[in-house]
């Protein structure tokens, strides 16, 4: 799944504490062992929720 915007992906980012640096902005801990993988199952995640939201407004 791709993201939508930068927006859509910081965002997503920005709510996953592993991303997250005590006071500080968007960053990937070291010792994560993929700590892209693990970005990239948050933005599915989110992305479900999205398309689920977007079906019950339907």
């Amino acid at each position: 799944m791709g993201v939508d915007s930068a927006g859509d992906f910081a965002e997503t980012a920005k709510r996953d504490s592993r991303f997250q640096a005590p006071g500080s902005g968007l960053i990937a801990l070291a010792d994560e062992p993929d700590p892209w993988d693990v970005l990239l199952e948050r933005i599915e995640q989110e992305q479900a929720r999205m398309m689920a939201r977007h079906r019950w407004n339907d």
